[in-house]
């Protein structure tokens, strides 16, 4: 549930705290990346600074 409601708030201090919890969470990388993708997705920083989705980039 928190971080569902970081990414419906979004922004760069919620994308910057995700990246971390990334690092230090393994056994929700899944969960995290899901989020990551859907804050880029949004607002369309993928498709504008040409990363690909996350969850091909990752195991």
């Amino acid at each position: 549930m928190i971080l569902k409601s970081l990414s419906d708030i979004g922004g760069e201090e919620v994308k910057e705290f995700l990246w971390q919890r990334l690092k230090e969470e393994r056994e929700i990388k899944a969960e995290i990346i899901g989020h990551l993708e859907k804050l880029y997705f949004q607002r369309g920083d993928i498709i504008s600074s040409g990363v690909m989705p996350l969850n091909r980039g990752l195991s």
